[in-house]
C-alpha cells in the first residue's frame, strides 16, 4: 500500500492516518471475499490498482464532497468506495447486476461501517428507468464498466437536470469516442488525459470522460 500512500500524499496532498488505515482496512476485506468469489483478479496480491484507478482522477478534478452518487457497475467497489473514503460527505449508492458481489460490498459497508452508502443488485438499464433512482444522482461514476456509448444509453436515466457522468478509461478510447459521436452528435461530454510518473505502469494513459445532461 506503499504506492497509495505516496500518491496520497505527493499528488493529493492528503496525509490522513484515518484515510490509509480504512483504505488498508478495504483491502483486507477485498482480499478476504475474493477467495470466495472474483471481486478483483484472483492473481492479484493487493487492490493498489483498483484503489488508484479509482482516484487518480482527483489530482486534476475535486468533487465538493456532498454529491449524491450512483457508482454503476462497482464490481467489488471500486470506484465508489475508495471515493468515499477521500469523501465521507458523499451519499453513495452502489449498483452492480451480479448479486453474489453486492452481497460482498453490503458486508464490506457494514464492516467499515460507511453511512449514506448502500449496495443494490440490478441493471443499469432498468433501474434508471424506476422512480426510486430515476433522475436523483448528481453524478454517474464507471471504472471500465463498458464502451461510452453504453454508459451513457444506460446510466443518464439516473441523472438530475445538470449531473454528469465520470467515466475512469485508459488506452486508446478514439473509437469509443467516434462511436459516441455517431451515436448522438451534440452530446455534451469533455475529456482530461492523465499520466504519472514514479507508480510502474499502473498510472499510464489514464483518462476521464465526463458527460453531461443538459436534459
Amino acid at each position: 500500500m506503499e504506492q497509495i500512500k505516496k500518491f496520497l500524499e505527493k499528488e493529493l496532498k492528503i496525509e490522513s492516518r484515518g484515510i490509509i488505515f480504512n483504505l488498508e482496512f478495504l483491502n483486507d476485506l477485498i482480499l478476504e471475499w475474493n477467495k470466495k468469489i472474483n471481486l478483483i483478479s484472483r492473481k492479484q496480491e493487493s487492490t493498489v490498482k483498483n484503489i488508484l484507478d479509482s482516484v487518480f482522477f482527483l489530482s486534476a478534478y475535486n468533487l465538493r464532497g456532498n454529491e449524491n452518487i450512483i457508482d454503476v457497475g462497482t464490481g467489488g467497489g471500486f470506484p465508489g468506495i475508495p471515493l468515499k473514503i477521500l469523501y465521507p460527505g458523499i451519499k453513495l449508492t452502489l449498483l452492480d447486476s451480479t448479486k453474489k458481489k453486492i452481497n460482498a460490498v453490503n458486508y464490506i459497508i457494514r464492516e467499515m461501517d460507511l453511512p449514506d452508502c448502500v449496495a443494490i443488485w440490478g441493471r443499469a438499464e432498468e433501474k434508471s428507468k424506476e422512480n426510486e433512482y430515476k433522475g436523483k444522482f448528481d453524478i454517474v461514476t464507471t471504472l471500465a464498466v463498458s464502451s461510452l456509448v453504453n454508459i451513457y444509453k444506460w446510466c443518464r436515466g439516473f441523472l438530475k437536470k445538470n449531473g454528469y457522468m465520470i467515466c475512469l478509461k485508459g488506452g486508446d478510447i478514439s473509437e469509443e469516442i467516434e462511436d459516441l459521436n455517431r451515436y448522438k452528435s451534440k452530446i455534451d461530454y469533455n475529456i482530461k488525459e492523465y499520466s504519472f510518473d514514479g507508480y510502474g505502469d499502473i498510472l499510464q494513459d489514464k483518462k476521464i470522460v465526463i458527460i453531461r445532461n443538459k436534459i
